[in-house]
């Protein structure tokens, strides 16, 4: 069944890439992650989550407002 989706498929795109990097910087597995958790001698969970959540959640509202704004020029 084919659907009409008002959303361009710019945006789509964009906005799934987004996401994959959001989920990756939260990632405890992430090399980077495992890296810092080793040398800080601290758990990488404590890395990924505790200390990179607020710049997550400031780069997805950046990240997504252009996103938007890229949709609707082109």
């Amino acid at each position: 069944m084919t659907m009409h989706i008002a959303l361009s498929p710019l945006l789509i795109a964009l906005s799934l890439n987004i996401g994959s990097v959001v989920a990756y910087m939260l990632s405890p597995f992430a090399g980077i992650v495992m890296i810092v958790a080793t040398l800080l001698h601290v758990s990488s969970a404590t890395v990924s989550v505790r200390w990179n959540w607020q710049f997550c959640l400031i780069f997805l509202v950046l990240s997504l407002g252009v996103a938007t704004l890229l949709s609707l020029i082109f």
